[in-house]
């Protein structure tokens, strides 16, 4: 029970911290929205059976604050669906499954040539629902991604920032008896929400 209640309170834990640093810098930083999708890789285990393959695909969009190498808060909303895995030498696989993820990350931007490189971390609840069944679950997971950004423009924007984004999002599932560490790539668009270029 312990363990679980751990589980729960982390990514509320990491979305308090990242809060908290968000707080002063606020009204002088730009934020920024994007919308991107992408493959997933996701293996599952469980304390019995060995690491078995999947495969998935997400979808989502994510609003941040932005300020100078820092990515105070961000927060995302996705969807996400995970094929059946592979069967094991006792004829056991892990079902397919789906749902809805709400993250909170903070981390590092690193300016690299016109674009820029980031690093998040930080924790997710998600409820999801095993395909073709009505069992419905709630989990926890810790959350990372790198990410490498490039600046397009287009002249009807009126001087906001775009970027195109290329990703590779990471997750450890805490789902009940089973585990899943799932790896991805994504691609995506970002818009400033404020006029000019993030400094």
């Amino acid at each position: 029970m312990a363990n679980n209640r751990r589980h729960i309170f982390m990514p509320v834990i990491f979305f308090i911290a990242a809060v908290s640093i968000a707080v002063l810098p606020i009204a002088a930083s730009p934020w920024r929205v994007d919308f991107s999708g992408g493959a997933l890789y996701a293996p599952s285990y469980g304390a019995d059976v060995a690491l078995l393959p999947a495969y998935g695909f997400g979808l989502g969009g994510g609003v941040e604050l932005v300020t100078n190498n820092w990515i105070p808060i961000r927060g995302e909303l996705g969807v996400y669906s995970i094929g059946a895995s592979a069967w094991d030498p006792t004829l056991f696989r892990y079902r397919a499954f789906w749902g809805y993820r709400l993250a909170a990350m903070t981390g590092l931007r690193v300016p690299v040539g016109s674009g820029e490189l980031d690093f998040l971390a930080g924790g997710a609840l998600s409820a999801s629902r095993f395909t073709s069944l009505s069992v419905v679950t709630a989990y926890a997971s810790l959350v990372g991604e790198m990410r490498f950004l490039h600046p397009v423009s287009f002249s009807f924007l009126k001087g906001r920032e775009v970027n195109i984004f290329a990703a590779v999002p990471v997750e450890y599932m805490f789902r009940g008896n089973a585990r899943t560490i799932a790896a991805g790539l994504e691609i995506g668009l970002g818009f400033q929400l404020s006029k000019g270029a993030a400094k």
